[in-house]
């Protein structure tokens, strides 16, 4: 997303130099990742990659000099912009994801929050939050709701999966033409309810011929003593008659929207999700696909259950099986009926580049505002 603002700044006719600190990587997150700045860099946008400070955010807007605006947009650098504003040389702009948290014991939580209160309250011009319960966290905080715009994160609507991506999937698997194909995307976790979908899957006995496949790696925190039964838990429910044969899973890979382009159905069982649509689903509607979802997180408005995909309460097994089986007796043309449905209402409200050319907007008023 933070490229897709880069990008929207340089089509409004301004110039954006892009400061990142990707960090520690594995091979093949570091590799897209050089590749997005490798695209950012063909636009025409200077790219400085290395320690995001106040120091360095403040030397590069000083070198440029003219009509500044320092916008952070990742977690980590809001910290970094704050300081940085607090020179007051620069008009300045937060783009805010998620709820703050603070970590340590109780006084030293207090702290914290006490310290980045103050820092944001006197150093921020503007913020963009996600969701509305992110700027009701910002203005627990203190800060003034006339400061706050709200902005859905969005994605992409012109990515387009490579030609013969439909059936990429079926022949790496050795999966005939006529297995109906169900997808899960998300990190191994607690939290995405895969042991949700493994008891919803056990449960469908007699259907006609179908595979389900796992998208996703194991979760950070898989030295935990709690994440281990987790996984043990997940080893004996896949053991169950009508699963084992039944179940792929395919753990990290980049190029999900090609294998989602090979699938009829997606389900994602999670237990609970951040503020704002998750990514995941929203790859998925964007795809075209029958969706099946828990009830959990922001949902977009104009959701209808039936007409855009269909919503199970959580930790449900035995609803997300029934309504895995009416997907899987569905004829192909009612999924692609709702698929289409979906993906028509992503485009509508979740469209990325319309998304973060209000931000553009937002960063301009704010920016006037404050040299007025």
């Amino acid at each position: 997303m933070a490229e897709t603002l880069v990008l929207s700044l340089v089509r409004g006719g301004h110039e954006a130099v892009f400061l990142t600190d990707t960090g520690p990587l594995g091979p093949e997150v570091r590799d897209r990742a050089q590749g997005a700045l490798d695209g950012l860099r063909g636009c025409g946008v200077e790219v400085e990659h290395g320690h995001v400070s106040r120091r360095t955010i403040l030397r590069v807007a000083r070198r440029l000099g003219g009509e500044v605006v320092l916008v952070g947009f990742e977690q980590r650098d809001r910290k970094h912009v704050a300081l940085a504003s607090l020179s007051g040389e620069f008009p300045s702009v937060l783009h805010v994801g998620n709820p703050h948290r603070f970590w340590g014991r109780a006084w030293v939580r207090r702290v914290k929050e006490f310290t980045y209160a103050g820092l944001v309250r006197r150093g921020i011009d503007g913020y963009v939050a996600t969701s509305q319960m992110v700027k009701e966290d910002l203005l627990r905080l203190g800060v003034r709701d006339d400061r706050v715009c709200v902005i859905p994160n969005g994605i992409s609507m012109h990515a387009k999966p490579k030609d013969g991506a439909g059936s990429d999937l079926r022949r790496e698997l050795e999966l005939s033409s006529s297995t109906r194909i169900i997808v899960s995307v998300g990190r191994i976790d607690p939290q995405k309810g895969h042991d949700v979908l493994l008891r919803a899957l056990a449960r469908l006995h007699g259907l006609p011929d179908w595979h389900c496949v796992v998208i996703g790696d194991e979760s950070q925190r898989n030295r935990s003593p709690e994440f281990q039964a987790h996984l043990r838990g997940l080893r004996d429910l896949e053991q169950r008659p009508g699963v084992r044969d039944h179940l792929t899973w395919l753990g990290f890979r980049d190029d999900v929207r090609d294998l989602l382009a090979s699938a009829d159905v997606f389900v994602h069982p999670s237990r609970w999700e951040g503020p704002g649509l998750c990514l995941a689903v929203m790859e998925a509607m964007s795809a075209g696909l029958y969706c099946i979802i828990a009830r959990t997180g922001d949902w977009p408005k104009g959701f209808e259950q039936g007409c855009h995909g269909v919503m199970v309460e959580k930790e449900d097994p035995v609803t997300l099986a029934e309504e895995i089986e009416r997907a899987l007796r569905a004829g192909p043309a009612a999924l692609r009926e709702t698929g289409a449905a979906a993906r028509a209402l992503i485009a509508e409200r979740y469209d990325a580049n319309l998304l973060m050319d209000r931000v553009v907007d937002f960063i301009s008023t704010t920016a006037k505002r404050v040299r007025s």
